[in-house]
């Protein structure tokens, strides 16, 4: 993780259900990828609450490139 970028991250709940909520400093390009690899969602924001109640339960990663910056953030969805 980027120490720099994590301290204006915050991502929760952590394993997450219904929704993942997304609050970000700053606009960031975010990416949501299940573990294969696959593009699930992606957007420009600094605040999120993105549906994930319809996706299977595992592991996931969000991306979130904000400027020069580049960080991947491991969550699971129950």
């Amino acid at each position: 993780l980027n120490e720099d970028l994590a301290s204006k991250i915050n991502l929760y709940p952590n394993p997450a259900t219904d929704y993942l909520n997304v609050e970000l400093q700053d606009e960031a390009l975010i990416s949501l990828f299940d573990s294969r690899g696959k593009l699930m969602y992606q957007a420009k924001i600094t605040q999120e609450a993105i549906e994930v109640h319809n996706y299977p339960s595992g592991l996931y990663f969000l991306k979130i490139e904000s400027k020069n910056t580049r960080s991947v953030y491991p969550w699971m969805k129950e």
